[in-house]
């Protein structure tokens, strides 16, 4: 979406674009003439960025940073988080499938930012086509259809990945391998706030925000994200719960309407840790596969995926779901561009289609254990039930047991049954001390299974001066070198700030100038929306 928001056009005009160009061309031999007005995608800002000689041309690369700026909410390691999961997620299934996600030139995390922007940010590949949203209108049913079988098929391929553990891919070994490490973004694909974090600790780089806990399993991720919603509780209290021991603070969050409602929501976590129709496995959880990310050819064929923001690896009863643009729950539809009923019949060709070929693909792969004779349970219920999963998964991320908000009211649904068997008559203010004995009691069951990741967490602790306004600095100069330097995975145990990972610049050959002038001009004409305004 095209924006004329002030702020965000004069962040741009303070970027330094004549060095960014200079190390551009110094590492690539592509020079960079211009830039487009930005688009805002979610959290993401897109900037077209225009060539040498291609000034009257449709842009072929954009520059992609993060709409969110440094601050006490969002601390500078969040926003390296995301970014950092972004590139890798881009670039492994740019080498392990057919997938056509658009490619990562450039990128940079965090030491001496040669666009000056104080923020991660990435050189990625335009992708051609026209988004399939908007064309809808104009498909027959049977192009709805084959790009329903391909939409599947692509969705089933990148959920058939299979990893060790929850938490987001990582590049390492200079961009040639990738590990998994935490988790790089919220349920919804958003940057993660700093009650993500523990306390921030100086160095003397400066100030690192460490994640509060790195879970492994789906019940350490799901009680990760209830201690998230914990601390955003607690700094909204009128006292500092860390001024007092620990037997105080268990006595004054108990005595909480909020926290007894937020515990209880916490207490249903076992349900939802895995599946009895599925095999349970981690995969990519993929937030923003929709409609609107899709971009077909005039031909009727998928030619792009956009935007992989926000990818993270988690249990794949919770992956495994419909598309929000294909869902027809009263929550998703308000969200949804309002269509007319003949565009609704195709949709759900579309939702047919999609959904047909997905579980084809994966019962070769031998993923579902559903049954096969006519009338068995089939891929709808599993869908449904991982929509009813992430829907949790969410509301257990930002649920701090407000009763005026709309997540209570969400609460309830999951809570109804043990709520009616509490309080036949409503909820009265008397039962108030038999609830808490009740939700007590299953939360002390769940804590000694579960002791670590249930014990109450102590709200992060902010240095007296603000949070810094840049990052922590490079020990490496600012002169561009041969070869960027790649920031080391921090052990836990470690204290030693590990060397930043300045930038990833085309490991893989061909280099960028290759890759772009490799471009045919029938890939580029006629493919992309009508030329952007330039400036710059």
């Amino acid at each position: 979406m095209q924006t004329n928001d002030r702020a965000i056009t004069s962040r741009i005009n303070s970027f330094t674009w004549h060095r960014f160009a200079s190390v551009i061309q110094a590492k690539s031999g592509v020079s960079i003439t211009g830039f487009g007005s930005p688009l805002v995608h979610k959290e993401d800002v897109l900037v077209p960025l225009y060539l040498e000689g291609e000034e009257d041309e449709p842009c072929r690369i954009l520059l992609q940073f993060p709409l969110v700026q440094v601050s006490l909410k969002y601390p500078y390691d969040s926003l390296i988080d995301r970014t950092w999961a972004t590139v890798s997620t881009l670039r492994f299934l740019e080498d392990r499938s057919q997938v056509p996600v658009p490619h990562v030139y450039y990128f940079f995390l965090e030491g001496v930012d040669v666009l000056g922007g104080n923020c991660p940010w990435i050189i990625l590949e335009r992708l051609p086509g026209m988004s399939l949203s908007s064309w809808i209108p104009h498909l027959s049913t049977s192009q709805i259809k084959h790009i329903g079988q391909q939409w599947g098929n692509f969705l089933a391929v990148v959920q058939s990945f299979r990893f060790e553990s929850v938490g987001a891919l990582r590049t390492i070994a200079k961009g040639h391998s990738r590990a998994i490490e935490r988790v790089g973004a919220d349920p919804d694909g958003n940057h993660l706030t700093a009650d993500h974090y523990s306390s921030p600790s100086r160095t003397h780089g400066g100030a690192i925000s460490r994640p509060r806990d790195k879970p492994k399993t789906s019940v350490d991720h799901l009680l990760s994200l209830a201690s998230t919603a914990t601390i955003s509780l607690m700094d909204r209290l009128p006292i500092r719960t860390e001024d007092h021991d620990y037997e105080t603070r268990e006595n004054y969050l108990w005595n909480l309407k909020a926290y007894i409602s937020m515990r209880h929501l916490h207490g249903l976590i076992p349900q939802y840790t895995e599946s009895n129709i599925l095999e349970n496995y981690f995969t990519f959880d993929l937030p923003n596969f929709e409609l609107g990310n899709i971009n077909i050819d005039s031909n009727g064929y998928i030619c792009g995926i956009v935007d992989w923001s926000g990818v993270n690896i988690g249990p794949s009863h919770i992956a495994f779901r419909f598309p929000r643009s294909l869902q027809n729950s009263p929550l998703v539809v308000e969200r949804q561009p309002r269509v007319t009923g003949r565009n609704q019949e195709k949709l759900r060709a579309l939702e047919h289609s999609v959904m047909t070929q997905f579980e084809q693909v994966v019962r070769k792969k031998g993923v579902l254990t559903l049954s096969t004779v006519p009338g068995g349970v089939g891929m709808a219920a599993v869908w449904a039930k991982g929509s009813k999963a992430k829907d949790f998964e969410r509301l257990l991320y930002r649920f701090t047991g407000d009763v005026d908000s709309a997540d209570f009211r969400l609460f309830l649904t999951y809570a109804q049954d043990s709520w009616a068997a509490l309080f036949p008559e409503g909820r009265s203010t008397q039962n108030q001390n038999m609830w808490r004995k009740h939700v007590q009691k299953t939360w002390d069951a769940l804590t000694m299974l579960y002791p670590r990741q249930c014990s109450t967490p102590l709200s992060p602790i902010y240095p007296n001066q603000t949070y810094p306004p840049t990052p922590p600095v490079s020990d490496t100069e600012a002169t561009p070198k041969k070869a960027g330097r790649f920031r080391r995975l921090r052990s836990e145990r470690s204290t030693r700030l590990a060397k930043p990972e300045i930038s990833s610049f085309e490991f893989d050959s061909p280099t960028i100038g290759d890759k772009i002038k490799s471009f045919t001009d029938h890939r580029i004409r006629g493919l992309f929306s009508s030329k952007e305004r330039r400036s710059g």
